[in-house]
């Protein structure tokens, strides 16, 4: 049926339509209700869905936070010098490699790890340079981890490489 066939029968029905027009308001009104409560029941389960992801991942991101906090503070350090919160975030992505899930993606553990660790990471690096501590390698890691375009690549072994040049360079700080 074409829209020319509906342009068509409506042309026909006119006269009918015109001559009841509140029964037709009714049943366009009776079918229109019903559409228009399971078009509101689809979008509020979807965005309760993602209202809940989001508020999951605030949580945690508040958990590792707390947790950060606290270790830290049980180490003895009131204001974090750049070392110590380059070795905690190294010891992070280092148990974050450690428990590598075998059935995730790349791209999915890809998008947990900068979810976690982006913003401590971005920070770390940029406080480095500053120091002047710099090596080629971790470039090449922070430039990979910086590459979303490389998700394909992502593994426990490219964590582990980048962490380990992070502790290089962390521990060529001063305490």
């Amino acid at each position: 049926m074409s829209i020319d066939d509906v342009i068509d029968r409506f042309k026909k029905e006119w006269r009918v339509i015109r001559g009841a027009p509140w029964s037709f308001i009714t049943c366009l009104s009776l079918l229109a209700l019903p559409t228009a409560i399971a078009i509101w029941e689809i979008d509020e389960r979807h965005y309760r869905g993602l209202i809940d992801e989001k508020d999951a991942t605030i949580k945690r991101v508040e958990a590792d936070r707390d947790s950060y906090k606290n270790r830290l503070q049980e180490a003895g350090v009131t204001s974090t010098p750049l070392k110590k919160r380059a070795l905690v975030l190294v010891a992070d992505m280092t148990d974050f490699a450690d428990n590598w899930p075998t059935n995730a993606g790349p791209g999915e553990l890809f998008w947990k790890f900068e979810n976690r660790f982006r913003n401590r990471f971005d920070k770390i690096v940029a406080e480095l340079e500053e120091q002047g501590q710099h090596s080629k390698d971790f470039e090449s890691d922070s430039d990979f981890m910086s590459a979303a375009h490389n998700v394909t690549g992502f593994n426990a072994g490219v964590v582990y490489r980048t962490a380990k040049n992070l502790r290089t360079l962390a521990e060529g700080l001063k305490d």
